[in-house]
């Protein structure tokens, strides 16, 4: 992912994994929110640490397609 994205930030709320190390493999924008206010405000308080005028939001749980890979290399 950190190819063909300008920017790689990550909001951690608590994970038990290994998310915050994994994390640091691909990101020095590792924030740790200590709170938990919910989803949404969540996603926003991610948004504010973000620089650029595009934003692509992925849960844990999510991963990006195949197609939408190839769709973004050809950008």
């Amino acid at each position: 992912m950190s190819s063909w994205a300008s920017e790689i930030v990550v909001l951690d709320s608590g994970s038990t994994d290994n998310t915050l190390n994994i994390a640091k493999n691909y990101t020095s924008k590792i924030f740790i929110s200590e709170s938990w206010p919910g989803f949404g405000v969540q996603r926003q308080h991610a948004q504010n640490y973000a620089t650029n005028d595009w934003i692509l939001m992925l849960d844990a749980d999510e991963q990006i397609s195949e197609p939408l890979k190839i769709a973004f290399y050809k950008q």
